[in-house]
C-alpha cells in the first residue's frame, strides 16, 4: 500500500509567508507599553552608550567601556530610545560621554561648615550626591525627565547650607537692612521648628490630617497639628523672601548645579538635558536666561516628607519645578500676545498661531490625557484643527 504523506508538511509549504514592519514610532510606542521601564536615572547608562556609539563609531560593548559604566541586558531593547535621544540633542556629537552616577562628591568647606553648625557632624553620603549626572569634557549634564522635577528635598542642614550659600552668592547691591532682617528671621525659625518625629506603625501623615480634621486630641496629633501651622508659616516668609527675583534666582541656581556646595567642577551641573521616553530631547546650558525661566516656574514650599509607612517623618524644603505648556501660554501673555489679537495687529495672530503650534505639539506628545478637553476648547474658539497620521500631529488653521 503507497504510504499517504502527512497533509500538514505541504499545507505549511502552501501557506503563503507574511511578512509585517512596523514603523519606527510604532516600535517606541510598543516598548512603552510592553517593556519595563528603566528608572530615570538608567537612561543615564542608556544615552552614554548611545552618545560614544555615534561620536565614537564603537559597538556596544566598547561604547559601554568608554562611558565607564555598567549594563543591564533589559537596557538592549532601549537603545532606539537612547539613539533619538542623542540625535535629537547633539546632531554632531563628538569625544566621549562618562557616566558620572550616583556616587559622593567632596563638599566646599564652607558649604559643609553650615551642615556641621546645624547638626553637629559632617554631611553624610546622601548629602553628597553629584549634580552631573554624565559629562562630555567640560560639558557636566544633569539629566532630567520632561515634565518638571524637584530640584531640592533637604532637611534642616541642607535647607540652611543651601539658603547661606545663595547669599553669599547675591549681588551687593541687593542686600539691604529689611533683606537681612527677614533672611536671619526665616534661618531663626528653620533652626527651631524643622523637627522629625517616627511614624506609628502602619500610619502616614495623611492619617494625622484627617484626625486633626476629625478633631482628634492627643499628644501626637496636636504636636503634627502644630509643626503643619508652623510650616504653613515658614513657608510664607520663604515665598516672600523668593519674591525678590534675585534670592529666588540664586536659591535656584545652587538647587540646579551645586556650584556652591561641591569643592570640585566635575559634580557641579553646567548643563541640562530633558528627555522623555518616547525619545524627544533637549540639551540646554544652564545660564542666567535659563536660571531665570526656571526660577519663574518653581514654587517652594516646606512640609513633611517622609521615609514611608509608620517610618521618619521630617520637616524639607521642597521646590518644585512645573514645567508645561503653561509656560509657553504664559510667554504669550507677557508678550502682550492676546492684547495684539483682540486689537486686530495681524503680527500678533502670527505670532500666536506658532505659538499654538508649539503648545499643541507638546501637549499632544507629553500631557494630552491631561489637557484634552482643553484642546477641544482652543480648536473651538479659534477654528483649528488637529490632524494625526502615522501618529504625528498636524495643527490646521
Amino acid at each position: 500500500m503507497e504510504r499517504i504523506m502527512p497533509l500538514q508538511q505541504y499545507v505549511q509549504q502552501l501557506r503563503p509567508r507574511t511578512e509585517s514592519y512596523t514603523p519606527h514610532v510604532d516600535k517606541i510606542q510598543n516598548l512603552l507599553s510592553e517593556a519595563k521601564k528603566p528608572r530615570g536615572e538608567e537612561f543615564e547608562n542608556i544615552i552614554c552608550v548611545a552618545y560614544n556609539m555615534k561620536s565614537l563609531k564603537q559597538d556596544k560593548e566598547q561604547a559601554i567601556k568608554s562611558a565607564e559604566t555598567k549594563w543591564d541586558d533589559k537596557y538592549n531593547d532601549w537603545m532606539e530610545v537612547g539613539d533619538s535621544i542623542v540625535k535629537n540633542s547633539f546632531p554632531s556629537p563628538s569625544g566621549t560621554m562618562k557616566h558620572f552616577g550616583s556616587g559622593n562628591a567632596e563638599l566646599n568647606p564652607k558649604w559643609n561648615s553650615y551642615f556641621i553648625q546645624t547638626t553637629g557632624k559632617p554631611a553624610g553620603r546622601t548629602t553628597k550626591t553629584p549634580k552631573t549626572d554624565m559629562y562630555i569634557g567640560g560639558q557636566r549634564i544633569s539629566l532630567k525627565k520632561y515634565g518638571g522635577s524637584q530640584l531640592m528635598s533637604g532637611g534642616k542642614a541642607e535647607t540652611l547650607a543651601t539658603l547661606a550659600a545663595a547669599y553669599d552668592n547675591l549681588p551687593t547691591n541687593t542686600k539691604s537692612k529689611s533683606l537681612d532682617t527677614a533672611w536671619n528671621d526665616l534661618t531663626n525659625r528653620i533652626e527651631k521648628d524643622f523637627v522629625k518625629f517616627k511614624l506609628p506603625a502602619g500610619k502616614r501623615i495623611g492619617d494625622f490630617k484627617s484626625a486633626i480634621k476629625a478633631g482628634v486630641d492627643d499628644d501626637l496629633t496636636n504636636f503634627v497639628k502644630d509643626a503643619l501651622k508652623r510650616q504653613t508659616e515658614m513657608t510664607k516668609a520663604l515665598q516672600d523672601l523668593l519674591s525678590t527675583p534675585e534670592v529666588n534666582r540664586e536659591v535656584v541656581r545652587e538647587a540646579m548645579t551645586g556650584n556652591q556646595k561641591f569643592k570640585d567642577s566635575l559634580p557641579m551641573a553646567s548643563h541640562i538635558l530633558k528627555f522623555d521616553e518616547a525619545g524627544k530631547s533637549n540639551y540646554i546650558k544652564i545660564d542666567n536666561k535659563y536660571v531665570d525661566h526656571v526660577a519663574s516656574q518653581t514654587s517652594f514650599n516646606i512640609s513633611w516628607k517622609t521615609g514611608g509607612t509608620g517610618k521618619g517623618a521630617w520637616t524639607a524644603t521642597k521646590g518644585i519645578f512645573k514645567e508645561a505648556y503653561e509656560y509657553a501660554e504664559q510667554e504669550c501673555i507677557q508678550e502682550g500676545l492676546f492684547d495684539k489679537v483682540v486689537k486686530g495687529v495681524k503680527s500678533g495672530v502670527n505670532f500666536l498661531k506658532n505659538m499654538l503650534k508649539k503648545m499643541l505639539s507638546f501637549i499632544w506628545k507629553k500631557v494630552k490625557s491631561l489637557l484634552a478637553s482643553s484642546i477641544e476648547k482652543v480648536q473651538e474658539i479659534l477654528g483649528l484643527s488637529i490632524d494625526v497620521k502615522n501618529g504625528d500631529p498636524k495643527v490646521k488653521f
